[in-house]
């Protein structure tokens, strides 16, 4: 995180997010021992883009506010969703819902995983804290059995598994939470 390339600066918010993102993945693979499949897509990628993001705005508060922004522009640009969903509480709860049956190994690419998932990220650690964040990862190292490659023929043993590592750690289901999440993201996006 410290190297920066040639022709970037080294105040560059985005170059360091980049790189807190990607090490973010490295600390994921070693909780997980190299496998994946434990993490839906919106918790590998929103879980590496919140902290990367919070890392390169870190400096101050305005820096903050840019690096999110720029977050929410990113999604704005791909344009996957109707202007009338962008503000759909219910778009983002059946968003979530859907994302529980994706195949981790090749559908973790569209910006809506990286950030929507970091302001799920957002909302997890402001309501519960990084303790709790950090047990519920903690917690998906149980089921990375039940999960299998992260393919959807493993969802009737690895949706069950998630879902108790998430209950477990925050007191809540992930389908009671998908609600909350849709409302964060609707605030945020306005």
């Amino acid at each position: 995180m410290v190297y920066v390339p040639n022709g970037k600066s080294p105040t560059d918010d985005h170059w360091k997010a980049i790189t807190s993102h990607e090490y973010v993945h490295i600390a994921q693979r070693s909780v997980f021992s190299g496998s994946m499949a434990a993490m839906q897509c919106w918790v590998r990628e929103g879980q590496a883009n919140f902290i990367g993001w919070s890392y390169a705005g870190r400096v101050n508060k305005s820096t903050y506010i840019r690096a999110w922004k720029a977050q929410l522009q990113d999604l704005e640009n791909e344009r996957e969703y109707s202007d009338a969903q962008r503000l759909s509480k219910k778009y983002w709860e059946n968003w979530f819902i859907t994302s529980e049956m994706q195949d981790i190994r090749t559908d973790c690419e569209p910006t809506q995983q990286y950030v929507a998932g970091a302001m799920a990220f957002q909302y997890l650690y402001g309501t519960y804290g990084y303790e709790k964040v950090n047990n519920y990862m903690r917690n998906l190292i149980a089921a990375i059995e039940s999960c299998g490659d992260g393919s959807p023929k493993y969802s009737a043993t690895c949706v069950p598994a998630r879902n108790a590592a998430f209950t477990q750690a925050f007191g809540i289901s992930l389908r009671d939470v998908y609600p909350k999440f849709a409302s964060h993201i609707v605030g945020e996006l306005k």
